[in-house]
Parts: C-alpha cells; sequence; structure tokens
C-alpha cells in the first residue's frame, strides 16, 4: 500500500512555476514583435502609421529628383473651368492633353502630342484639336478640329489665309537661326530659378491617406497645399528675373511717367497676389508616387470658388479641376517626323506680303529698331496698310470697347495703344499712340498725323 502511494506521488509531480509560463508567453511576443519590426522595417507590411515608414517630405523630395533624371515618360492631363451662376446658363472649358517625351540624347530630344479643347455656353459647343511634334531644332504643329464659327472664315480670309488648307496640315517652325541664343538665355534664366527655389518649402503635407495600387503599383498617397507665406517671399525674386529677361521696353511699352514703375508694379502684384489668396482661399491637390520607385503616378485638384467672394453681389460658382497622369516610364518611344509639312512662310506668307511687304521668298525679320516713337509709328503705318488695303471688301475693321478702348477725361497713355470705339459707326476708325516727347502719333480714315493733344472723337483730329 505505502509502495502504491509512492507512485502515485512520483508520477503526479509538482505544477510547473509561473514564472516558466510568463517566460514562454514573453518569448512569442518577442518573435511577434521582432517578426512584426521585421516586416515594418523591409516595408513587407507598411500601414501609413509605420515608424519606419519616410516621411511625406522626404517621399516628394526624392519624387522630385527621379522624374527629373527621367529619360522618356507619357503623360495625360485633363483640366477643366465651369462657371455656374444662379440665374443664367453659365459656361465650361474642357481641355484633354496627352504627351510623350524623349531625352534619351540630350542633344536631340524629342516630344510628340495632341490635345482636345471644347467650350460650351447658351446650348453651344464648339472644339480645337490638333497635334504637335518637336525633333531637335524643328517643331511641327497641325490642326485636326476647327471651331465653326461664322466669322472665322472671313477672317483668315481676310488675311489671305485659306482655312481648308490649314486643316490637317502639318506645319513646320524651323527654330534654328533662335536655338543657341534661345537655349543659353533659357538655361541661364533656369539656373537663377533654380538658385531662388533650393530648399524652398512651396507646399505643405496636409494629409496621409492610406496606401494605393495604381495601374498594380503600390503608391504614397498624399494631399498638399500651396504654401502661401513662402511663396510670396520668392515673387519679389522672380519678378527681378522675368523683369530683367522681358523688360517693358522690349514688349513694346514706352517707359514714360503715365507707365508703373518697376517698384509699383512689383507692389501691385504683391497686393494682388495676398487678394487672391484671400478670396479664393487654400489651394490643394493630391499626390500618388510609386512607393518603390519614387516616381509620380497622379495628380488630382479641385477648387470651387464662390463668385461673391471675388464680385460681391453675383451668385454662383468657379469650379477648376485637374486630373494628370504618368506612365511608360523610359519606356522606348518612336517619334518621328512627319514626312509630309509645309513651312510657316508658306502657310502665312499672302498675309506677310500683303502686311508687310516682303517677298513671299523672303524670311521675316522684325525690324530693329532702337527707340518707341520709330516702333511704335511703324506698327501702326503697318496696321493702316492692312484696314486700308481690306477696306473695299469687309470695311474697317472694328474696335469694340475695352480696357484699351479710350474713353475721354482718361489717361491718353494708360496703355501702349488706344482707340475709340467704332462699333456704332465703322465708316472711321481712330487709333493712337503716346510719343514719348509728351506728343501722339494716331492713323485714322483720314490718314495719319502727329498731335499736340489725344483724339476725342472717331475724326481723330
Amino acid at each position: 500500500m505505502e509502495l502504491i502511494e509512492e507512485k502515485i506521488q512520483i508520477s503526479v509531480g509538482p505544477p510547473p512555476k509561473k514564472s516558466k509560463v510568463i517566460k514562454i508567453i514573453a518569448g512569442v511576443i518577442i518573435l511577434i514583435a521582432i517578426g512584426v519590426g521585421v516586416c515594418l522595417y523591409t516595408k513587407a507590411w507598411d500601414p501609413f502609421w509605420n515608424p519606419f515608414r519616410p516621411s511625406p517630405e522626404e517621399v516628394i523630395e526624392k519624387m522630385v529628383i527621379e522624374m527629373g533624371e527621367l529619360k522618356a515618360v507619357h503623360s495625360r492631363a485633363e483640366m477643366s473651368i465651369e462657371a455656374k451662376e444662379d440665374t443664367k446658363e453659365g459656361f465650361k472649358i474642357s481641355m484633354d492633353f496627352a504627351s510623350d517625351s524623349d531625352n534619351t540624347d540630350p542633344k536631340n530630344p524629342k516630344s510628340a502630342g495632341d490635345f482636345y479643347i471644347t467650350l460650351a455656353f447658351e446650348g453651344m459647343q464648339f472644339s480645337l484639336a490638333g497635334e504637335s511634334k518637336t525633333i531637335g531644332e524643328d517643331s511641327y504643329f497641325k490642326l485636326t478640329t476647327i471651331p465653326a464659327l461664322a466669322f472665322l472664315e472671313p477672317f483668315f480670309e481676310m488675311l489671305g489665309i485659306d482655312l481648308g488648307e490649314i486643316k490637317g496640315q502639318w506645319i513646320k517652325f524651323d527654330m534654328a537661326e533662335e536655338t543657341q541664343k534661345a537655349k543659353e538665355e533659357q538655361e541661364e534664366m533656369i539656373q537663377k530659378f533654380q538658385t531662388l527655389f533650393k530648399d524652398k518649402k512651396l507646399y505643405i503635407v496636409t494629409r496621409e491617406f492610406a496606401d494605393k495600387e495604381i495601374r498594380n503599383v503600390k503608391t504614397y498617397h498624399y494631399l498638399v497645399a500651396l504654401n502661401k507665406e513662402e511663396i510670396k517671399k520668392l515673387i519679389p525674386g522672380i519678378f527681378e528675373i522675368l523683369w530683367e529677361a522681358f523688360p517693358p521696353s522690349n514688349l513694346g511699352f514706352p517707359m514714360t511717367p503715365s507707365v508703373p514703375g518697376k517698384e509699383e508694379i512689383l507692389t501691385e502684384i504683391l497686393e494682388a497676389f495676398d487678394e487672391f489668396f484671400e478670396k479664393v482661399g487654400e489651394i490643394t491637390a493630391e499626390l500618388w508616387i510609386g512607393k518603390k520607385d519614387n516616381l509620380l503616378y497622379k495628380i488630382k485638384g479641385e477648387k470651387e470658388i464662390d463668385l461673391a467672394e471675388i464680385n460681391p453681389g453675383t451668385e454662383g460658382k468657379i469650379i477648376i479641376k485637374i486630373d494628370m497622369d504618368f506612365s511608360d516610364f523610359n519606356q522606348p518611344l518612336i517619334i518621328e517626323a512627319p514626312e509630309e509639312f509645309k513651312t510657316i512662310e508658306e502657310i502665312f506668307s499672302p498675309f506677310l506680303e500683303e502686311f508687310f511687304k516682303i517677298s513671299p521668298s523672303t524670311p521675316f525679320q522684325e525690324p530693329e529698331l532702337e527707340d518707341w516713337d520709330t516702333r511704335g509709328k511703324t506698327e501702326l503705318l503697318q496696321l493702316q496698310t492692312l484696314i486700308e488695303s481690306d477696306y473695299e471688301k469687309y470695311g474697317y475693321s472694328q474696335f469694340g470697347p475695352g480696357p484699351m478702348a479710350f474713353t475721354p477725361g482718361e489717361n491718353p497713355c494708360a496703355y501702349p495703344y488706344q482707340w475709340i470705339s467704332n462699333i456704332e459707326n465703322p465708316q472711321k476708325y481712330c487709333v493712337w499712340i503716346c510719343l514719348e516727347g509728351g506728343r501722339f502719333f494716331a492713323i485714322s480714315h483720314k490718314g495719319n498725323q502727329e498731335l499736340d493733344n489725344p483724339p476725342i472723337n472717331l475724326d481723330c483730329w
């Protein structure tokens, strides 16, 4: 009996200690934690709260670098601007662009694209479509759809241009003569902008979404907003670069006391910038960036603007949408020049011959004129030649009311060129410029003449 009891005690034994159980559980937890950590670190499992996940700013910075180093890419963009008013039908402009860019050979860059634009308002719709190609220094353009507007064909006929010859016709623009100089100027401007924009934070990441697949590619998904304050700080630098590259005197604007000066223009731009953001509010866009290749796959944005904010008392809204896709990164592209084309001189030679009095075989060159008075007079006389040559067939050109149409009592030099509207009396016209010495030069149905005072009616003087 004693032997049996002893065997039972030996077989049953004492229960396992709690410390061993805790160690086992702790070991399992540690193994799970290590496994989860490895998955998070290697991004085999990559939720957007992953502590090893790169910050949105890091991802976007890498994306900018990677996109800049691409040799080839296909892109497509859909944009629209729609105005909706409560009391009447608005309008909508839709634009669809597609483009292939191939920079495999930096000395011979190539691109090809097409566009389709529609304008819809008051129950009507008009379309404009075309294609373009650039191969090295040569550019080609073709219109495939031309809007059916009643005034369009007579207008081009007045210029000696047959729309039937333009539609579906490749037109070549030879940029060889200006290419080297333009490249040097462009490279210099790009370097200035790169220096100005370096290390500037032009955006703010406002939200990070869960990852999403685009065309079977896993992407980071962010919402970014323009950094208003940082962009405003850049405006003076941008303005200085553009002012140096395109001074008003080179654009036909005489630098007279009536024309705003450099500092005044910059002040107005900064004030307009503040007013724009105050009325429009925050501008945002969504970005989708590849998790493995750091390439940009998609941009999408939408902005709704209350018309009452822009023009008090107006009811309605403006809706702006943009949707861009990028694909076929570094994939081979075939871009070739069209086999048949006409030069820009061949297409527009009738107009150039009449307007500038040059032969069709002579390349058009703008006259090198030093002072504003000579240049302005020459341009007005050329305009007068065109107006008078087409008078018998079409009558005088009609100059409608607008920001440059002069009203007696206003500043006669508010714009480089001004006119008095002849909509109600198309048998007359009066257009003039302000000369640097304080006098005026005008063209009219009566001829042309220098004046001491600005015109006040269609008789001009």
